[in-house]
Order: structure tokens, then sequence, then C-alpha cells
């Protein structure tokens, strides 16, 4: 039995349905630096207030922010409402974390009140990112778009260095969701929560601790249990977890929705019109990456409203797919022939996620990374000039399916529970 209390959104990202990647280059306006508004002097009690101006440095939706706060990297990507909402949650979430007595976000400027004495400047540091949006490399074929994807940044910080266990609870339950990161510096957990779609539908996330994370309530009434050595173990005062659902579950080894798996060339494909010397060309991608209907499910027996549900699942299964392609074609001149080579590669990573349905625990994926590369290269020839080659795009990860030998269990519980 673990008790409850809940974490909070700080950010999202969403993943373009037919983008293949991007890249960031520094930005051309000056990051804002930190102005000592009044210097913290502990020995006087007065508290130190300090800011940053996030006005007018002409950021548009895609720029990013690396926002650092005591060590701690938070990559901040704008969407079409701006600035207001990502730093708003660093604010809040700065103060939860204990980094700040107060913190705001409020007509652009960054606002943060602390009683340390000294430099905050040494525990703040904001780069600036301009956005370079990659063309798709396919622009005809059906199978042009991926399923999308928006992940969630949320910290928790308890009382103790206790382990929580997380659970979510979906805003859309048409769509799989995922605690996919969990990392803790001291007492306070940073969880990145993704779920398919590129709409955002921010999700809650609960987290259930042992008794000890938690202070002591008032109600002098319940039971406990305690442990050998002495350390509660259970206390109904606490709200306990009470666990209305669960089973085991795995989502299919191939996480695509097209037929088959997506074919590796070995050769290459003689008189190709598909070989080209750069990506001027265009080409048609023969299979659906996407991952929509793609999942196991099993029975569950819910009871009332499913809005009311939350599940923790663990975010094992990893999956890499790609296409690879070799394309030949020879370019004939008057005097003599040129021959060409290209290798197009299209590749998606994908992440184990969950969708909760009135009768039904499906498990299935979400896109989590997905790319394109391209080699080219051709020979010398009479009249044709030296050979030259052209290369573009990530090497994609190695194709496989890892973590998703075995079913792993999910628990379900209700939210109302525990207000």
């Amino acid at each position: 039995m673990l008790p409850y209390t809940e974490g909070y959104s700080s950010r999202y990202s969403t993943w373009p349905q037919s983008d293949t990647g991007s890249t960031y280059s520094t930005h051309p306006s000056t990051p804002p630096s930190v102005v000592i508004v009044t210097p913290a002097d502990p020995a006087t009690g007065v508290t130190g207030v300090y800011t940053l101006d996030f006005n007018n440095l002409n950021l548009v939706a895609g720029d990013r922010i690396q926002f650092t706060l005591n060590g701690i990297t938070f990559p901040l990507s704008i969407d079409s409402s701006g600035i207001n909402t990502i730093l708003t949650g660093i604010a809040t979430a700065s103060v939860q974390a204990g980094w700040f007595t107060a913190a705001s976000f409020v007509n652009g400027i960054f606002t943060a009140e602390t009683l340390i004495y000294g430099d905050i400047a040494a525990g703040i540091t904001v780069v600036l990112e301009k956005f370079i949006p990659t063309a798709a490399p396919y622009t005809r074929a059906a199978n042009q778009a991926l399923s999308g994807r928006c992940i969630y940044t949320f910290t928790y910080t308890t009382q103790t260095a206790t382990y929580p266990l997380f659970f979510v609870k979906p805003s859309n339950y048409n769509l799989f969701y995922a605690v996919i990161s969990q990392i803790r510096a001291g007492n306070t957990w940073t969880v990145q929560v993704i779920h398919s779609g590129a709409t955002p539908a921010a999700p809650e996330l609960h987290a259930f601790v042992g008794p000890t994370a938690l202070p002591e309530p008032t109600e002098d009434v319940g039971l406990q249990v305690f442990l050998d050595n002495g350390v509660t173990a259970f206390d109904s005062r606490k709200g306990p977890l009470s666990v209305q659902a669960g089973g085991m579950a795995k989502p299919p080894n191939d996480p695509t929705d097209g037929a088959g798996l997506p074919v590796v060339d070995t050769a290459y494909r003689g008189h190709d019109t598909w070989a080209r010397k750069g990506p001027e060309t265009t080409i048609d991608l023969d299979h659906d990456f996407r991952c929509d209907t793609t999942f196991t499910s099993k029975p569950i027996s819910l009871s009332g409203a499913l809005s009311d549900y939350m599940f923790c699942a663990p975010s094992l299964g990893q999956a890499c797919f790609h296409r690879y392609w070799m394309g030949y074609k020879v370019d004939s001149g008057y005097f003599s022939d040129q021959d060409h080579w290209s290798e197009d590669t299209w590749w998606v990573l994908y992440r184990s996620a969950y969708r909760l349905t009135s009768s039904m625990f499906d498990a299935g994926w979400a896109t989590y990374k997905a790319g394109h590369t391209l080699s080219s290269r051709y020979e010398g020839g009479i009249f044709h000039g030296s050979g030259s080659s052209y290369s573009s795009g990530l090497p994609p990860f190695d194709s496989k399916t890892v973590n998703n030998d075995a079913e792993n269990a999910f628990l379900i519980t209700k939210r109302s529970l525990y207000t």
C-alpha cells in the first residue's frame, strides 16, 4: 500500500506528422542574463530578488530555450501559444523543487526570490536556439505520415529519497500514454510522459510513495502497520493505493501499421530511377510507419465513468524499424555512360504505450523519434566531369525490438479515491 500525492505538468513538445527531423542553430537574439534587483542577505533576512527579461527576443514556434537551473537543463520547445506556458511551468517547478522561495513569469519577466547568499547567475543559464525544419524526404506517397507524439515533463519532490509509483490519468482516452523517463536528483524526480498523436492532450501524473515520504496528517484516528525495524509500512490516513483492476500485457513486436516488415534491400536495383545525385528528387515510401492500429488488448472490468481511471504500466519496450532502399541508374551520354548509386533509409523509433477503454487495456506503441538518411554517389566519365558523392541525414538506430519478450504488469485505480 502506498499513499498518494500529485505531480504537475511543466512543458510539452510535439512531433509533426510529416516531419522527419529538425535541427537547431544559435538564435540571433542575445539570451537574457540575470539581473540582481535585491541581493540576498541571510544575516538580516533580506530576500534576494533576481530577474531575466524574455521580451523582444523574436522567438517563434519551434524555437527552443535551454533553461538551466541548479545544474538541471530543461529543453523548452516553444509552440503556437508562445513562451508564457513553459516559463510559468518552470517558475512553478523551481519553487516545488526548493530552488527558490518564490518564482513567477509575468509580462515577459522571469522573477525568482531566494534567501541564499551569493551570485544566483552561477545557477541560472539561458541558451536560445533557432528551429530549422528539414523537409520530409517523401512527399507523394500515402505513407508519408507518422502517428505524431507529444511529450510532457513533470517534476515531483518527496520528503525522503523514496521511489514513487507513477500513475497516468489521460485527458484523451483515445490516445496511448506512457511514462518513458524517471530521473532522480536528491528527493526530486523529473518524469517524462509521452502520448500518441500530434495534438497536445496533457495527462495528469500521480505519484504513490511510502508513508514516511508524506507529511503527518492532522487526523489522529486511523490504522498503521509497521515493519520490524519500526518504519511505517501503511497508514490509512494517507490515502493508500486501492487497485481497481490489473493484469499483464505487452504490445506486438512489430509496431508499424504496414503489412509485414519494411523491406531492407541487400543489392542495388538496376537502372532504377530512384538513384539520384541529391535530395531534389522526391520519392515514394512503400511502408506505413504509423502505429495507430497496432496493439494487443486485455479484457478488464471497470465500474463508473472511464474518465475517473488512471493506470501504471512500465514503458519498457522499444522498437526501431527502417526501410532501406538501394537504387542504381545509368546516365547515358553521347560518348560514355555515368553510373549513379544511392541509398535511402527511413527510420522510426517507438516506445511502448498504453490505452484504457471501458472494457479493454490496450498495449501499443507511440512514435518517439523518426528520421531519413540519403547518400548518393556517381562516377566520372568522358565529358561528365569528375565523380562525386552526396549524403545527408542522421544514421538510423539498429532495427530491432527490445525489452518486449514478456508481458509486464499494469495496475488501474480511480482518481476520485484520493481527493
